[in-house]
């Protein structure tokens, strides 16, 4: 058994028993999902996107930015959600229910620009970990679980080098994390980061297997993304209105270079890392490279997925995030 499916199957345990399901089952399952059974087919998501549960909305004021959030509430430990740059608040919608089910208060907001949230004025020198602070302090959290994907992971990052002590763990997922130095830069050069802004977003931030199994998901990622009339209705049932660019997407986030490979070595949380064995962004071997640096890490990839793990491939994403949150607490 290789690295990534024995971690794959021990977070999905924990998840498991901490949802009352038996050990066996939980094992049957991934190995389903990991594709090792009978030469079955990953879980790509087909269904439906769920209904959201009940939350709160508001807005938080950083700089001359205004912060749309929304909370389900309670007292319980807190996961808060960064979304991507090709997406808003709005885009957690297979997470917001599942992570409520598992226990846990769930927070989401738009960065500046996507859907509820506006750009700021011309100058603004506030910060992306600026702006998180807005946010959490609007909601009132202490300490939180923190899970960024793709561009809202170089933001998580930063805030866990930043502000260490204000996070339980770090899930970070399909990510290049902003990161150069050393064996990336090969690699990022291979990647072509340039020609791949060039494809829709949906090719490139949308495995191949998920595109061909699920085109009404698709198309309703994209909806999500650019912000269609349908698209901007709140987790409360509001109509939501645009960013500041009059579209639900933020702008593009910067090229890689916030940090280095060197820098990783003082996050020592709990970190997971999520990959997607088809994401062109960012690869697996590419992501495997920060493994070695980050001292407290693990890391687990799902199978056909691309660079949008969280839509992909729900059930399995949001397992393995429940069971590494949930490893966290067994060793306090």
């Amino acid at each position: 058994m290789d690295h990534t499916r024995r971690d794959l199957l021990g977070l999905l345990t924990v998840a498991g028993l901490a949802t009352g399901q038996s050990r066996p089952a939980v094992a049957r399952k991934a190995a389903m999902r990991v594709g090792s059974a009978g030469g079955e087919l990953p879980s790509i998501e087909t269904r439906p996107e769920p209904a959201v549960p009940p939350v709160r909305e508001g807005h938080a004021v950083s700089g001359t930015a205004r912060l749309w959030w929304w909370d389900t509430g309670g007292t319980r430990p807190a996961i808060v959600l960064l979304h991507p740059a090709t997406g808003s608040g709005l885009i957690w919608r297979y997470q917001q229910q599942a992570f409520v089910n598992a226990g846990f208060r769930v927070i989401g907001y738009s960065r500046r620009g996507a859907a509820g949230s506006t750009k700021g004025e011309p100058g603004d020198r506030t910060s992306a970990l600026d702006d998180l602070n807005a946010v959490v302090a609007a909601i009132g959290l202490s300490r939180f679980h923190l899970l960024g994907t793709a561009g809202g992971a170089f933001t998580a990052m930063a805030f866990a080098r930043a502000m260490p002590e204000r996070l339980l763990s770090l899930v970070i997922a399909n990510s290049l994390l902003s990161v150069t130095g050393g064996e990336i830069n090969p690699m990022l050069q291979n990647i072509q980061l340039s020609a791949l802004q060039t494809l829709p977003d949906e090719v490139r931030e949308l495995g191949p297997a998920y595109r061909v199994s699920n085109p009404a998901g698709t198309a309703r990622w994209v909806e999500l993304t650019h912000g269609s009339e349908v698209a901007r209705s709140s987790p409360a049932g509001k109509k939501m209105p645009p960013g500041g660019d009059g579209k639900a997407g933020a702008s593009r986030p910067p090229p890689p270079g916030g940090m280095t490979l060197e820098d990783l070595r003082a996050v020592r949380l709990p970190v997971l890392l999520i990959a997607g064995d088809a994401d062109l962004l960012a690869p697996p071997p590419l992501m495997n490279v920060f493994t070695r640096y980050l001292p407290n890490c693990r890391m687990v990839r799902l199978p056909a997925c691309g660079h949008s793990g969280y839509w992909e491939m729900p059930a399995l994403f949001n397992e393995t995030v429940v069971g590494f949150i949930r490893m966290q607490g067994a060793k306090r």
